[in-house]
């Protein structure tokens, strides 16, 4: 999935800075966007999970 994002991003990167296209800069980068942003919604999600189960013990134990 990794070097899909890459190769697709690099493609219409270089597309954009030759004119083939005219999209704006936002949209050329948005596959590595929504990578990233994936990929940081999972962590937030791992890391909030992990927070309320040591919260959940440190209760059980007062």
């Amino acid at each position: 999935m990794k070097w899909l994002v890459i190769i697709l991003t690099a493609m219409v990167t270089g597309a954009r800075l030759a004119g083939a296209i005219n999209w704006d800069w936002l949209l050329v980068f948005s596959p590595a966007i929504i990578y990233v942003g994936f990929y940081a919604v999972v962590w937030i999600i791992v890391l909030a999970i992990l927070i309320a189960y040591f919260v959940a013990c440190w209760i059980k134990e007062r």
